[in-house]
């Protein structure tokens, strides 16, 4: 990681000691979410500690099918529990935390969204909201892995001993590669003129998986050999998705289509961030310890080669938001800025769902502000 971060800095990368200061600009090490070599989640961090109060049941294993509703006046949520059809009812109001994915599949199970899908599953409209699923916003992701002369940490987690050795580590010290993010490396850059928030969020990883299978990352069983990865992903991607229920049925996984790449402008930051990538790759801090560029096609030049490679081997971040976006205007927004449901009552959303825009970087934070926000606002706070 240290010699990434130099590798950068010759590449004319300014080192960024603290990308949360205000200023992303610039190559960093990355700032993570863990307390005691553990995952600091939103369930260890709030949920946890507030287990015991009185005024908190946590439902365990239930799947929300359905906000109720009575005259577009929400008072609760019907669930399953264990094959059986549950109901909570609501005092105050109902409030969904169940993300970018799941929030607007609710509504629209409930006859929340666009009148049409609704009518074509036969659930009968409450509210005709036709941005409910839509302005899907993701960050869509690409690396380069790179042979290298000197081990990597792939030589650490690969063999059997070495398993045992940072699984000790981790039990006895809470320390080691198990307590760190898979990205130790990365920053923030602009493409062209600092202008507006960064163009590239980039990434470094002291391993790589080349030979796992298609969609899994098996964190224990890296490459045999030395190697590791750079990538990189556009910050404010300018495509836009959507999300839509394909049943009435709350136990089928709703249709999603991100629709990744449909802006020119996205097409033109990835190529230049795999030219980006290959620049500080090419830097003596790397190089000098480098064997080569090696996957997924160390062969492609031009800028169509280079987009060929990408719609094969780019990857969702996983930071899906944006589906139920936040705004005053009700005829293009699902959401008002005290994060109430337009045209329904005793309704609100705290979840990444509400985002206008997807956020420069990575969206955990972010999400855990608008429950931060969502807490203020119900306390009657500002």
């Amino acid at each position: 990681s240290r010699a990434y971060l130099e590798a950068a800095e010759q590449a004319g990368i300014a080192i960024n000691p603290d990308y949360d200061s205000g200023d992303m600009d610039g190559a960093a090490l990355f700032q993570i979410t863990t307390k005691n070599g553990l995952r600091a989640s939103a369930a260890q961090a709030y949920l946890k500690p507030a287990a015991k109060r009185p005024n908190l049941k946590i439902v365990a294993r239930a799947h929300a099918i359905r906000v109720l509703l009575e005259d577009r006046i929400a008072t609760g949520i019907e669930y399953l529990l264990d094959g059986r059809r549950m109901t909570a009812t609501a005092r105050h109001e109902v409030i969904l935390c169940g993300g970018a994915i799941n929030t607007p599949q609710l509504l629209q199970l409930s006859g929340i969204g666009p009148a049409a899908l609704l009518q074509k599953h036969g659930i009968p409209v409450v509210k005709d909201a036709p941005h409910v699923g839509r302005n899907l916003a993701d960050h869509l992701g690409f690396e380069l892995v790179y042979a290298s002369k000197v081990p990597t940490l792939n030589q650490v987690l690969r063999p059997w001993w070495g398993k045992v050795k940072v699984g000790l580590e981790f039990m006895l010290r809470r320390t080691g590669p198990l307590t760190m993010s898979l990205n130790q490396g990365g920053g923030f850059v602009w493409l062209g003129d600092a202008d507006g928030p960064p163009d590239l969020q980039l990434y470094f990883m002291p391993m790589s998986y080349t030979r796992a299978p298609a969609g899994v990352r098996p964190l224990m069983n890296p490459d045999p050999f030395p190697a590791y990865k750079i990538g990189f992903n556009p910050c404010k991607p300018r495509s836009r998705g959507y999300l839509e229920i394909q049943s009435p049925d709350p136990m089928q996984a709703p249709r999603m289509d991100a629709n990744y790449l449909s802006d020119e402008r996205d097409w033109q930051e990835m190529i230049a961030g795999t030219r980006l990538v290959r620049d500080i790759a090419r830097m003596p801090a790397l190089a000098d310890i480098s064997d080569g560029e090696m996957a997924p096609a160390p062969e492609m030049e031009s800028d169509d080669d280079i987009m060929d490679v990408i719609r094969e081997h780019s990857w969702t971040v996983f930071h899906q938001c944006g589906t139920c976006r936040m705004g005053r205007d009700a005829s293009s927004a699902v959401v008002d800025e005290r994060l109430a449901v337009h045209g329904i009552d005793r309704l609100r959303i705290a979840d990444a769902s509400i985002f206008p825009t997807i956020p420069t970087g990575n969206t955990n934070a972010p999400a855990i502000m608008v429950g931060e926000k969502a807490a203020s606002i119900i306390r009657g706070e500002t």
